[in-house]
């Protein structure tokens, strides 16, 4: 199973990208031939194994991830692809959860358990039928009945590659603009969502989830 890892960044936003890559290298059993590091945006370019950066400028109303994350959904030249922003970090064991998981697992669109700096959850497994119903709740990881009815924060995820060009994130949108709810109510009547409970994540700074619920 090779991976694309395509990490969103900014000339005025810039990340840790160093710390990423190092976390992506140290990852166990993820040799050179099954993965490539995509960076787009950013003031940083870094001479590192299987590195490629994409030049890109923000528009003029705000950071256009949109643009960027359909970029990398463009370029990246393996199936499956990681997009994270520059703040996420990779446990060691990372790619041995995915064998755990099932190399032949289907999925359009996969979510891993990601945490906070102070080791609770981020907004990873997470429940929001509407805007109107209030802040996203907590789903247990071990319930895979709501795929229906959740949705996908922009900070990390999973995809086909495929699924992606069929289903662009809408490039209107700026950062801060609900690309993320827009997009996962879009594509989540039609997706094969699934959770992969052993690959885990970190963030670099700690984020407030703004979620509810028993986690």
């Amino acid at each position: 199973m090779n991976f694309t890892f395509g990490i969103i960044s900014g000339k005025e936003r810039p990340g840790d990208i160093d710390k990423i890559i190092d976390s992506i290298e140290q990852i166990k059993n993820l040799t050179k031939n099954r993965y490539e590091i995509l960076i787009i945006g950013g003031n940083q370019t870094p001479y590192r194994l299987n590195t490629k950066m994409i030049e890109f400028e923000d528009h003029p109303r705000g950071m256009w991830i949109t643009k960027q994350k359909n970029i990398i959904a463009k370029e990246a030249q393996f199936e499956n692809i990681v997009f994270l922003h520059d703040y996420i970090t990779f446990d060691s064991d990372w790619y041995w959860g995915f064998q755990l998981f099932g190399f032949h697992t289907t999925f359009d669109v996969c979510m891993t358990p990601m945490l906070n700096v102070d080791g609770t959850r981020y907004r990873d497994w997470v429940w929001l039928n509407s805007l109107s119903e209030g802040p996203p709740r907590w789903v247990r990881y071990s319930d895979n009945s709501l795929t229906r009815q959740m949705y996908i924060s922009g900070a990390y995820w999973i995809a086909k590659k495929q699924f992606m060009l069929d289903n662009p994130l809408d490039e209107n949108r700026m950062w801060g603009e609900s690309e993320d709810v827009e997009w996962s109510f879009r594509c989540r009547d039609t997706w094969n969502y699934k959770l992969n409970p052993y690959s885990i994540v970190k963030l670099l700074k700690y984020k407030d989830t703004h979620c509810v619920g028993p986690r």
